[in-house]
């Protein structure tokens, strides 16, 4: 069995998550909404999840990213 590691996603991993997301953009618009061109903004991105860390940390969201720690990616 493939072993999981769930991590709680910290300001540190802003520059990954962007290159994840990149990198299944068109996968996400086919399978959700578009987020916009702007979400993918270096500036915008770091600030929209700056917020959700600051909010995480304050108890006040829910939300969380999953990410295969042993890889060091987003999965």
């Amino acid at each position: 069995m493939r072993e999981i590691t769930i991590k709680v996603l910290n300001k540190n991993d802003i520059d990954e998550l962007l290159e994840f997301e990149n990198r299944n953009r068109t996968f996400f618009e086919k399978t959700c909404l578009s987020r916009g061109d702007s979400y993918y903004e270096y500036a915008n991105f770091k600030s929209i999840v700056s917020e959700l860390v600051d909010e995480q940390n304050e108890g006040d969201n829910k939300g969380f990213s999953r990410r295969n720690c042993r890889k060091s990616k987003f999965s």
